[in-house]
């Protein structure tokens, strides 16, 4: 999810700047010597313009320029008309004027970005932004500033620090303040608790900058391709902060093994076509405790399932897929742990012993029992498919993991009893499906004129693999590809296993997870809806909207390719690479925003 929401933010910072480009020179002064380098936070966006070649080359800025950019001129431009035809006041009209430009800039020259966190007792924080070579650009800033203050009725007042002019706004019945001056050829601007003085003591030595710092070091080696954005979490701030709650939170520090992750450091970049990114968490050395020691150690891999498919199940053609390890009994050990340990700091010793009673009650359960039951005959290697064929909307999406021992599981299996849980009655009915038993389920009592809740979830054991989905079809598929050697299946795309061979092949490391989705099913879905919806709006306003101005599907499907990640373990991080065209949400994150779209455009008739 981090994955897909970093994706919509990278396409923006990607594609808009491509409208109003225009280099600028750089400057002299590095901004990263305005940053404590005890800073919790570092993140620096490069801006458009350095790699402006880069991007252009990239599938997603095809997408761009094939499918959005003439329908986005055209559209700004009856935007702006628009704004000219309604009357407004004063400070609005400033914001029209300032916001473009502001906003042209700030994306063309990027920004840098340091969080710091003094004490949580007292939430005292600085937020520091640099807009780097952006001096020039102060007026447009500080006009948006000023508006600000003004809609909340904040004052603006100037103070004089170190021969420096420095604007301050006090928000108002809190001890926050918003500061901006120029600092050499760079624009600074603070918010938080702090004053000026820090930052000017950073800039002139007295305090080490983040140019000193351990974690900054390691970024400036860089991942081995082009980067416009780079940055890290620095774990030791964050945690002598924490520490000031008190003994409790040592404690509670100590069980989650926060002391255990370091940092994480993440890049993104191009790299030909796709975009790039390297994610690290870095860990210390095993035995690691808490949350650590969930993080996959180099002592067992995935390669094997990699280099022989047919120790997968044979997964439906043009399927996203993921194959991953996960120890689900480590899991329950310590999130039993860390939920004990939490009730006990937030609500105390009675807390934590109702915590305990529920989870006895839920462990003493019938579905707790058979997954007590369960669990020791489960390995530790699982995956995720989820393709069309399989159901719309990833209602396809089918999860298996690998068995130590299936005739044990099916034994279990064999003795499913009615249980309820959380008022819901869930039932069982076994069917035989080609010499395999399905055991579907029914949920719930019925619900008026549409019976049961709509969704059968299914679980078989195929071969060495429990599998469960939420209807019967993804493993009824699974078993007609088990029978019919010549039907098509899922197999690594030349593109990944083009980066496999980069990546997962070099010492030290070793392949965990692999993740693989093809973006163009779900461009061509959308792409196949859009004539509709802009048929929709176009009776709708009465013919006023242009439909022409709404891409064809082949625009946006054909410059994209599957989009890659390997997750590779090694020795004190876990490292993610990701090599992508275009990340998009699976389908079935598309469908509310579908939903309300369709009830607007009802609703406008």
């Amino acid at each position: 999810m981090f994955r897909r929401l970093g994706a919509v933010v990278l396409a923006w910072l990607t594609v808009y700047p491509l409208a109003f480009a225009a280099p600028i020179p750089g400057g002299q002064v590095a901004p990263e010597a305005l940053f404590d380098g005890r800073c919790g936070l570092y993140l620096r966006y490069d801006g458009y313009a350095p790699h402006r070649q880069a991007l252009e080359k990239t599938a997603l800025a095809e997408v761009w320029r094939n499918g959005f950019q003439e329908a986005y001129h055209r559209l700004l431009e009856q935007f702006w008309g628009l704004l000219d035809t309604i009357p407004l006041p004063e400070s609005a009209d400033q914001l029209k004027h300032h916001l473009p430009m502001a906003l042209s800039r700030l994306l063309e020259d990027g920004f840098v970005v340091g969080v710091q966190l003094f004490d949580p007792t007292e939430f005292r924080m600085q937020i520091t932004v640099v807009l780097p070579r952006q001096a020039a650009g102060e007026k447009h800033f500080a006009a948006l500033l000023r508006f600000w203050a003004e809609v909340n009725d904040w004052k603006v007042t100037a103070v004089r620090v170190r021969d420096r002019q420095i604007q301050q706004i006090q928000i108002e019945d809190t001890s926050w303040h918003i500061f901006w001056w120029t600092e050499a050829e760079h624009l600074v601007l603070l918010i938080g608790t702090e004053s000026p003085q820090e930052t000017l003591d950073v800039r002139e030595g007295k305090i080490p900058s983040v140019l000193q710092n351990e974690w900054y070091k390691r970024l400036a080696n860089g991942p081995g391709y082009e980067t416009f954005l780079r940055g890290y979490i620095n774990g030791k701030p964050w945690l002598e902060a924490m520490r000031q709650l008190g003994p409790e939170a040592q404690k509670f520090i100590g069980v989650l093994g926060l002391e255990d992750i370091p940092a994480i450091t993440w890049y993104m970049g191009t790299e030909g076509r796709a975009i790039r990114s390297t994610v690290c968490v870095h860990l210390v050395r095993a035995p690691r405790r808490g949350l650590a020691a969930l993080f996959p150690d180099m002592q067992k891999g995935i390669e094997s399932y990699w280099q022989n498919l047919t120790m997968l199940p044979p997964l439906a053609p043009r399927a996203e897929v993921a194959l991953f390890q996960f120890d689900v009994a480590e899991f329950g050990k310590q999130l039993r742990h860390v939920a004990e340990f939490a009730g006990q700091i937030l609500i105390g010793a009675e807390g934590a012993a109702e915590i305990r009673e529920q989870l006895d009650d839920l462990a003493q359960s019938p579905a707790g029992k058979l997954l007590a039951e369960l669990v020791p005959h489960l390995d530790s290697v699982w995956f995720i498919s989820d393709a069309s064929a399989d159901g719309i909307l990833s209602t396809g999406t089918m999860v298996g993991v690998r068995l130590k021992n299936s005739a044990a599981v099916r034994k279990l299996l064999a003795k499913l009893q009615p249980f309820d849980v959380w008022d819901v009655r869930v039932e069982f009915r076994t069917r035989q499906y080609r010499g395999f038993e399905l055991i579907c389920m029914s949920l719930g009592e019925r619900l008026g004129p549409f019976g049961l809740f709509p969704v059968v979830p299914t679980l078989a054991v195929v071969d060495d693999w429990l599998l469960f989905s939420l209807w019967p079809q993804p493993i009824q598929g699974v078993i007609l590809r088990r029978e019919s050697k010549q039907w098509a299946r899922w197999k690594p795309s030349a593109e990944a296993q083009q980066f496999l061979a980069q990546l997962a092949n070099k010492p030290g490391g070793r392949l965990v997870g692999f993740e693989e989705s093809d973006p163009r099913g779900t461009m061509e879905f959308l792409g196949s809806i859009i004539p509709f919806i802009g048929g929709l709006i176009h009776s709708a306003t009465g013919g006023e909207f242009d439909v022409t101005l709404l891409p064809h599907t082949q625009a946006l499907s054909e410059p994209l390719f599957p989009n890659v990640t390997l997750y590779l373990a090694e020795p004190d991080c876990l490292r993610i690479e990701s090599r992508d065209s275009l990340s998009v949400p699976g389908t079935f994150w598309w469908f509310p925003a579908l939903e309300g779209l369709f009830e607007f455009v009802f609703q406008m008739f």
